[in-house]
């Protein structure tokens, strides 16, 4: 591995987590989470234009679908 990728993670690897668990968290704990998704409407599958798309659904029911699986 690259020892620039080697430094960058002993920086910032720590900031690095599973945003899912922390907005759960949050919504548990009853506070508001704010999402955005206007960047995202073009790269959804059902809505953008192939190839330049993910794989999963970047708007509401993404977003819906994120919080919700377990």
């Amino acid at each position: 591995m690259p020892s620039f990728y080697t430094e960058w993670s002993k920086a910032y690897g720590r900031c690095i987590v599973d945003t899912r668990e922390v907005l759960r968290s949050a919504l548990a704990r009853g506070l508001t989470v704010v999402m955005e998704g206007a960047q995202g409407a073009l790269l959804d599958p059902s809505s953008g234009c192939a190839p330049f798309v993910t794989k999963t659904p970047c708007g509401m029911a993404g977003a819906v679908a994120l919080l919700t699986e377990t």
